[in-house]
């Protein structure tokens, strides 16, 4: 049992190793972004409002106030993404540790093959380093199983109110936390029907006062979450009232609608000409393995028959609904995977189990030796080297580079303008598709955005927009400027900058700004030489 422990321990280690490291490596996707901006008025305003529309639940926002604390930041401009993304980061490590909770569910052996997986998985590292919910939902849905697996070994209160609040975190998270409760719902009934023994047992052991109390911890925490711990009352009624809108998001949102092998070929495989081969291929392999180990004949080598018989059908489910759903985004199947991921983990000892003789023992010892090596370099070139690039099936309308670069230098003429960051700035960009700009001009005090050219306002000392809105701008400075002479704007940027691949974004400056900045260049530079 201790050496189980301690390596389950080596593979949370593992898991801190490849998510820690350069968390400000990647520009901020725009739900980050968006995300950061809410959580900055929890931060300045201790005000937090749950929107039925936007944003999915609070857990987010108020996890992320620890390391905020901890770092000594108040104020949104003075958050960086490390704050942000050290909250996935965390939830995704505790999912490793979590395993520890279903060792006797998985077998020992199994166990830490499914930690090691999880700790690698290239889907898992990449989204725990993502500031969205995702990863968060996926840790809670697997507490809820894991506290859920323990209670039922040995009823206690306390593992079932430990399942309880797993469940009412699951609810504050995020919408989809739906599609987790009705598959282990189904997959519990179908566990229990295929196992007489398993349902006598809990007939026998169950205490209905523990189920009250479970299900009322799970009530009350998402209570708390959802009413801003009672400062916001109404958003109890907004978390039931917002399924009808994802409802209608789910089918609508052409956007994001994609066919139902989407996920099997975002997980399975991905190859793009000239650009590197992405498949968690092992992690698919030895979970059908597991899935064949639970319901074959006699029961699986080291773990629990009717636990493996709950995940493996709670997996199939997870991927057919997700499937069947129109709207797709690659993070949203990480609950679904996690619960593969398990199911790999008894695969591989099962696949190494079922050979008898040396040389075959050996050769599948190896492959589930080459399938760990190659999910780990994965995972390290997707979130270290391939962070931006579309041939990466888990970039999903990723900002670019170029994002940074231009709000540095706003910043930079900003620094040289008399009113510094006070300096009046403009983003206009249709259907206010300017995130994650908001986030990384958050220093500058003076920034407008707008999704048309305002004719009648006045115009910023520099202004970000899309070459659709060139015309109004035009018009703007040379048509509806008063007085004979208007100011003149030059091309902030003589290269092509993007948001995002294939949205462009143009830059303009004020001819006397601009001089002014080139100015005080020139002297820093001069100074700097002496």
């Amino acid at each position: 049992m201790k050496k189980g422990i301690a390596l389950i321990l080596f593979a949370a280690g593992v898991a801190a190793a490849m998510r820690l490291p350069k968390l400000d490596n990647r520009p901020m996707h725009t739900d980050e972004a968006v995300h950061a901006y809410k959580f900055g008025e929890l931060l300045q305003e201790n005000a937090y409002k749950y929107n039925p529309n936007e944003y999915h639940g609070p857990t987010l926002n108020y996890f992320t106030l620890i390391p905020a604390w901890l770092a000594g930041v108040r104020q949104y401009a003075q958050l960086n993404e490390w704050i942000l993304r050290i909250v996935p980061v965390f939830f995704g490590v505790l999912m490793v540790i979590g395993v520890l909770l279903v060792m006797d569910g998985l077998g020992p052996k199994g166990a830490f093959w499914a930690a090691i997986f999880t700790a690698l998985s290239t889907a898992m590292v990449f989204y725990s380093r993502y500031y969205i919910q995702e990863i968060l939902l996926v840790c809670f849905t697997f507490g809820l199983m894991a506290f859920g697996w323990r209670y039922s070994v040995r009823p206690r209160v306390g593992w079932a109110i430990a399942a309880g609040v797993s469940a009412g975190l699951m609810f504050a998270s995020k919408e989809t936390c739906v599609i987790a409760f009705a598959s282990m719902a189904v997959a519990l009934i179908a566990t229990l029907l295929v196992s007489g023994a398993q349902r006598k047992k809990l007939s026998k052991d169950i205490r209905p006062r523990h189920i009250a109390l479970g299900a009322g911890a799970g009530v009350i925490t998402a209570i708390l979450f959802y009413s801003s711990f009672f400062a916001n009352p109404g958003g109890i009624i907004d978390a039931l009232r917002t399924y009808s809108n994802y409802a209608h998001k789910a089918g609508d949102n052409i956007l994001h609608i994609h066919p139902w092998y989407y996920y099997l070929q975002t997980i399975g495989f991905t190859k793009y000409e000239g650009a590197p081969l992405w498949s968690e291929w092992i992690i698919i392999l030895l979970a059908l393995v597991g899935i064949w180990s639970a319901f074959r004949k006699g029961r699986p080598r080291e773990a629990n028959a009717g636990f493996v018989r709950f995940l493996a059908v709670y997996a199939v489910l997870m991927a057919m609904v997700y499937s069947a759903i129109p709207y797709k985004t690659p993070w949203s199947i990480l609950s679904g995977l996690h619960a593969f991921i398990l199911l790999a983990g008894v695969g591989a000892v099962e696949l190494v189990g079922m050979f008898r003789s040396a040389p075959a023992k050996v050769a599948a010892i190896l492959l589930v030796l080459v399938g760990t090596c190659h999910l780990g370099r994965q995972a390290f070139e997707a979130s270290y080297r391939h962070y931006t690039d579309t041939t990466n099936p888990y970039v999903y309308a990723q900002s670019l580079q170029d994002v940074v670069e231009i709000a540095d230098k706003v910043k930079d003429i900003a620094a040289a303008h008399p009113d510094g960051n006070k300096m009046y700035v403009e983003v206009i960009c249709p259907e206010d598709d300017y995130w994650p700009l908001p986030w990384y001009l958050r220093q500058l005090s003076r920034v407008a955005y707008a999704s048309r050219v305002l004719l009648d306002s006045d115009p910023g000392e520099v202004i970000i927009a899309m070459p659709v809105v060139e015309d109004d701008l035009r018009k703007k400075w040379y048509e509806e400027t008063q007085g004979d002479k208007p100011e003149l704007y030059v091309r902030l940027f003589p290269e092509t900058m993007y948001l995002r691949p294939r949205v462009e974004l143009r830059g303009y400056v004020k001819s006397s700004v601009y001089e002014r900045w080139l100015r005080a260049r020139s002297t820093a530079a001069g100074e700097q030489g002496q």
